[in-house]
């Protein structure tokens, strides 16, 4: 933790990678969902994750008419390159590209339906 980095001792930045959180009003907890890089599929490229992103570009309006979600996602996201690699090295990857998800606002999304789901929110830039 160099001062011109982050300016922090070691031992604070590796606790909180290691998911030990001290908020400092007494409180410490251990957190089993830590910052992760590639535990738990972290890094797998799942559409669904694509779909959501368009999803906040459309809601925030940086995509003015509703996108071909599943085209431009098909494009860029590849799990079939991801799984042909991850077979090589011995590592398991998710059988589905997509999936439901509910997140931390209890919100719900379906990346089957991500047009609804743009305009579901009370607050958005959309016209």
């Amino acid at each position: 933790g160099q001062p011109q980095y982050v300016n922090a001792a070691k031992e604070i930045i590796l606790g909180r990678m290691l998911g030990d959180y001290d908020y400092g009003d007494g409180r410490k907890e251990k957190d089993k969902y830590y910052m992760t890089f590639f535990d738990r599929q972290t890094n797998f490229p799942l559409r669904s994750h694509g779909v959501w992103w368009l999803t906040q570009f459309r809601r925030w309006g940086m995509v003015k008419e509703a996108p071909d979600y599943k085209g431009l996602v098909e494009r860029v996201h590849r799990p079939d390159i991801f799984r042909e690699v991850a077979k090589e090295m011995g590592v398991e990857t998710p059988r589905e590209d997509t999936k439901k998800e509910t997140l931390f606002d209890g919100v719900t999304f379906d990346p089957a339906d991500p047009e609804k789901y743009a305009k579901s929110f009370a607050v958005h830039t959309m016209a």
